[in-house]
């Protein structure tokens, strides 16, 4: 029940930011960190802007399926929403060239195997990253970035602004 409410309401905010919306980006990513490697996608509305689109503040939400290796090895499934506020700053070096700079709130779920058994389990917690990005051809971006938290590591990724 809990799986179909967060559901719900993160379908709604990103249907709703989206009907609203004049920007925002549609974001995959891959990430590598000590324990595993993570594919995600995520969504962002701008918020609010300031210096002719120089500094960017935006919404995020994403969704993110991985897999585990070393102290975590028996973990089977594992799915993280991220929910945070983001900014994109070009003050210095132009639109084209950007640093992000990320806080999100992670709720992970983990399917751990023991025996015969599928034991769940969550971790909660914060999330920090911070990056660079530059833009390949209108309206596609690449970032790179490294995130700090309960699985930190080298993000990148390929976003498209609408």
């Amino acid at each position: 029940m809990k799986r179909l409410f967060v559901f719900v309401f993160l379908l709604g905010i990103l249907s709703s930011s989206f009907s609203f919306a004049q920007n925002y980006s549609l974001n995959t990513s891959y990430q590598l960190g000590r324990d595993g490697e993570y594919y995600g996608i995520s969504a962002s509305k701008w918020i609010k802007t300031w210096n002719n689109d120089k500094v960017v503040l935006r919404g995020t939400a994403g969704f993110v399926l991985g897999t585990h290796w070393g102290e975590k090895s028996n973990v089977k499934e594992f799915k993280r929403v991220e929910l945070g506020i983001e900014s994109r700053n070009t003050m210095v070096t132009g639109k084209d060239f950007f640093n992000i700079i990320n806080l999100s709130y992670l709720l992970t779920t983990y399917a751990r195997q023991e025996a015969n058994n599928l034991i769940g389990m969550k971790e909660n917690g914060w999330m920090f990253s911070f990056g660079f990005g530059t833009r390949i051809v209108s309206p596609a971006l690449v970032t790179a970035r490294y995130v700090w938290g309960p699985q930190r590591g080298i993000r990148l990724g390929i976003e498209f602004d609408f």
